[in-house]
């Protein structure tokens, strides 16, 4: 492998006093990246002096771990400069710490180690972790590690400054904000080989005894605060350590707070940077939710829209879907069969979003053309104008099928393209000034001498040379007035996390024109479908626009070249964008188009905003797709409990969904078996709004892109994915009204029989309309057996506010007390169960469930057993389920006169007179089994004997009457 330089290492290798950020690497990762010795300290440290030297270790991991193919696995460099600059503060930490205790930190942690497990086995853990990050003479060979421990750095014995550094690895290692990067100072070979982990948390044991902090905390609650407070977010984790470190390091470690300060910054730049794109998985804390002040502006829902399941098509590829299917022509929004609406709406979705409905840019067709995807369209998202696609039919068909769809109860929506249009839009022609612009290339190699993309008689379009063959990828493209000669060259739409996009010209929102001209547009889509689906509507937040176009100064990095040409103070920023956009569509959209649904493809940890203060009806939630996708099922319990603690109502604002057309398909990302269905129980049962994706009912596996007019392959559907969904998922869409509101939502811990907390089960409930529903799902292949019973914290800022708990009892509407009995009916298996009221009160529900296994009580009745019968069919069933609770306990009421009439029946088959006695026996309880079931009625409030209940009094007199006379005889 050529070795490529990382950094300039500096000779200092001192803690937080003005050298460069550490990072611990161990020896398998030096290998395998190939980092270069010098760039390691003293004392064993990678040097990361600059962001852009992360960059570049960054960019090696991924190309060695092979992110192109894999971009799970890829790191970004914000992250790894990130975890040097934590690694760093710790020490600078421990540093101020021992400055005020006689003795020092480390000296005394050795002794105590020494005494707790022995010196064989202090020096065990002290050799194995140096020899496993070693410092540069014995990696290098010069050295052995008994020599290195047995000398000193810097006046410091080797053998306190690995002590030191095992401790912070050893925290590193536990800090899952560091998933990502936790190879490079992975500990695992030395917590299975030595005596390490004991140690160290002696260590730890050892480090409460030392308080600096000024409420009283020790110095190791203060090295575990940032993680605890934010566990899987670097920039809360740094955050916090501004918060809570800062006041202690004081003046000295100044400098080491600035740049504490720019890396923030850079994480907030960058945050999205990497394999997740913007559907990463980001932990809303209650910094991201609530924001810096933002107040409460929630738009109110219409009455359609709590019970919205959308189901999104991409347009021409479902047309061309079916057109196969049913074998004729289907090329027009208007020729879409109603057999095919018809099943859309018994699979339980009621809208239908339409991806590529207006009129693209012919430039983008072009570009996608050339660069050899001969059957491509345009991009859906590189726009020419807001008019239905004529090839699709136009307005007209776009109304008729709205007709028949309605009369199915099936809304339409499209989607409105904010922050860009295609490069030869409309617009571009029209109106140049309103884009982003230079007059000349922000980069001295850019050229343009490629083709003319625009067939507009006004200018001439080229984009950058490079892009042609994929060595480069501009931030600019030019336009040329045919008439004038003028040059423009007009920014590419961006969001800062990728490439530019190449056919598109970013608006300039500092501009009141274009604001007004957009929002204009908005009420025009708004007057042709009733739901508007915004797509990167985050860029366009103020925060966003300033960040990623007009950066203030110390604050650009995000678009390259806007730093030296957009540039501007914060105070001229606010003049010229004083509102924010969002927060003025809502209100005009309110007035002027009202029963418009809006939806935000919104990320960045902005999710709360956009619905609690920008008003939007509903924004994208990706975490759901990605955390539970990789079973980062803690995180995602902690997201809901986060947001249950702050305003649950944002729950019943998100739109949950397993794909979105950026992403790989369902099948791909949550296979096919009980995870798949079990995800999605979730998404039909949680708070919000469900979004399906195009084909995954079906099951299909093919990825369309926003360029496809057709699929690639010709899938037929699964018929046992499809069947399953119409079984299992189908009534629970269609029951979406039980399910949506958050205001009655209730999320429960899931206690297993050990006393700890199972992190993998979903247990939640919900009510509405007085009707209780529980749900219950594994998120793990491994079987879960506990019990669930007062739920998490939850506030309720609609009641005058504050934090509380509910039991489960509560939650699902049961009173308790004698012979009360809670039946429950479980949808997806079809079974009623039987609890004893008061056990639930008592003792919570107890659940086993199997890997990936879900479980739907959908209704929620308690009963008064006044004569017997379900406590005796209670203790009967022991637990199972059955398939009709009333039909069992007729059965069970049934079964004396029955076993009494089989025994008869045998003893004397020859007697007349015993079988006529039987026969009047069996006439009398097929009359009292003929009896119509008693319906479960809910409990009178005065505990008194409700109407109807038992047997009725004439069949039990006629039946005992043919047993004694059975029995005389």
């Amino acid at each position: 492998m050529t070795r490529r330089n990382l950094t300039r290492p500096t000779p200092a290798d001192s803690d937080g006093r003005g050298g460069p950020r550490y990072l611990h690497v161990s020896r398998e990762a030096r290998r395998r990246y190939d980092i270069e010795p010098e760039h390691f300290g003293l004392r064993g440290r990678m040097l990361l002096g600059d962001v852009a030297t992360a960059h570049r270790l960054a960019a090696r991991i991924n190309e060695v771990r092979g992110t192109e193919h894999y971009p799970e696995l890829a790191v970004a460099g914000s992250e790894l400069f990130a975890a040097a600059l934590l690694h760093e503060l710790m020490h600078a930490l421990i540093e101020t710490v021992a400055q005020g205790s006689e003795g020092g930190v480390m000296g005394p942690s050795l002794q105590r180690v020494g005494v707790a497990l022995g010196d064989e086995a202090l020096a065990g853990t002290l050799r194995a972790f140096a020899d496993r990050f070693p410092s540069p003479p014995v990696a290098a060979g010069e050295r052995s590690v008994e020599a290195y421990l047995r000398d000193a750095t810097e006046g410091t014995p080797n053998r306190e400054v690995v002590l030191e550094e095992a401790l912070l690895v050893w925290l590193a290692n536990a800090n899952p904000a560091l998933e990502r990067v936790r190879e490079l100072f992975d500990d695992a070979p030395l917590r299975s080989a030595s005596a390490y982990d004991r140690a160290l948390r002696v260590v730890e044991d050892g480090l409460r005894e030392h308080g600096p902090g000024a409420g009283g905390e020790t110095v190791i609650d203060l090295l575990r605060a940032p993680q605890r407070r934010s566990p899987t977010s670097l920039e809360g984790q740094l955050a916090a350590a501004i918060e809570l470190w800062g006041p202690l390091l004081g003046e000295r470690y100044a400098g080491l707070l600035a740049r504490l300060l720019r890396s923030v910054d850079v994480l907030r730049e960058e945050r999205l940077r990497g394999p997740a794109g913007p559907g990463g998985s980001v932990m809303l804390d209650r910094s991201a939710l609530s924001g810096a002040g933002e107040i409460e502006a929630f738009s109110p829902d219409s009455d359609w829209m709590p019970r919205v399941v959308m189901i999104a098509k991409s347009t021409y590829v479902w047309l061309a879907q079916l057109e196969r299917r049913f074998g004729r022509e289907v090329r027009r929004l208007d020729h879409i069969p109603d057999a095919a609406l018809d099943e859309l709406a018994e699979r339980g979705f009621n809208a239908l979003w339409l991806i590529g409905l207006w009129e693209r840019s012919e430039a983008s067709r072009r570009i996608k053309q050339r660069r050899g995807q001969a059957e491509a369209m345009a991009s859906a998202y590189a726009l020419y104008d807001y008019t239905v696609a004529a090839d699709l039919g136009g307005e007209g068909a776009l109304r008729e099928l709205e007709a028949r769809a309605a009369r199915r109860g099936i809304r339409l929506a499209g989607d409105m393209v904010p922050n860009h249009v295609g490069i030869d839009g409309r617009w571009v022609a029209e109106h140049p000034d309103w884009f982003v612009q230079l007059d000349h290339p922000p980069y001295p190699g850019y050229r343009f001498d490629g083709p003319d993309l625009s067939s507009h008689p006004a200018m001439a379009v080229m984009i950058e040379d490079h892009y042609w063959n994929d060595s480069d990828a501009a931030v600019v493209f030019k336009r040329v007035d045919r008439h004038s000669g003028r040059e423009r060259y007009i920014y590419h739409g961006n969001d800062g996390t990728a490439m530019p996009w190449n056919d598109t010209a970013q608006l300039d929102y500092l501009n009141p024109e274009v604001r007004e001209a957009v929002i204009q547009t908005i009420l025009h889509v708004a007057r042709t479908v009733p739901i508007i689906r915004f797509d990167a509507a985050m860029t366009l937040a103020k925060r966003h626009v300033q960040r990623l176009w007009f950066p203030p100064p110390g604050h650009g990095g995000a678009i390259p070249s806007r730093s030296t040409y957009g540039g501007m103070s914060a105070e001229e920023f606010e003049r010229r964008m004083p509102v924010e956009f969002w927060r003025e569509v809502v209100d005009r959209v309110a007035a002027e188009a009202p029963g418009t649904l809006l939806l935000a493809e919104a990320f960045w940890m902005m999710e709360g905003y956009f619905v609690r203060t920008l008003g939007m009806h509903r924004v994208y939630n990706s975490a759901f797709m990605n955390m539970l996708k990789r079973e980062e099922n803690a995180d995602y319990r902690q997201l809901m409990k986060n947001v249950l603690e702050f305003d649950p109502r944002i729950l019943g604002r998100f739109v949950n969904f397993m794909n979105n057309p950026d992403e790989e398909t369902a099948i791909a990302q949550f296979g096919d078996g009980d995870k798949y269905f079990g995800v999605a129980v979730l998404m039909a049962t949680l708070p919000g709004l469900p979004m399906f994706g195009h084909g995954q009912v079906e099951g299909f596996r093919e990825k369309y892109g926003m360029e496809y007019r057709a699929p690639t392959f010709d899938e037929q559907p699964d018929p046992r994915m499809v069947e399953r969904h119409r079984r299992q998922i189908a009534p629970l869409l269609h029951r979406r009204a039980q399910f949506a509101a958050a205001e009655s939502f209730r999320l429960f811990d899931a206690w297993s029989d050990d006393g700890s907390a199972d992190e993998d089960v979903f247990a939640y409930s919900n009510r509405a309309s007085g009707s209780a529903s529980l749900v219950l799902y594994n998120n793990r292949f491994r079987r879960a057996v506990g019990t669930i019973h007062r739920s998490a914290a939850f506030a309720e800022p609609w009641n005058g506010g504050g934090i509380r708990q509910e039991p489960l009892h509560e939650a699902i509407g049961l009173g308790g007390g004698p012979r009360r009995f809670a039946i429950l009916r479980e949808r997806l298996a079809g079974l009623d169960y039987l609890r004893r009221s008061d056990e639930l009160v008592q003792d919570g529900f107890r659940f086993a469930l199997d890997g990936y296994q879900a479980q739907v009580f959908g209704e929620i009745v308690e009963v008064v057993d006044d004569d017997g019968s379900y406590a005796g069919l209670h203790d009967h069933l022991a637990g199972r389920g059955v398939a009709d609770l009333e039909e069992a306990r007729l059965d069970w009421c049934m079964r004396v006169p029955r076993e009494r009439f089989l025994a008869l029946l045998a003893a004397a088959r020859e007697d007349d007179g015993v079988e006529a006695a039987a026969l009047a026996f069996v006439e009398a309880a097929a009359e009292a089994e003929a009896l119509p079931a008693v319906a479960p009625s809910a409990p009178d409030p005065e505990g008194d004997r409700p109407p109807e209940a038992g047997v009725d009094a004439d069949a039990e007199g006629a039946a005992s009457a043919a047993a004694a006379q059975a029995g005389e005889a």
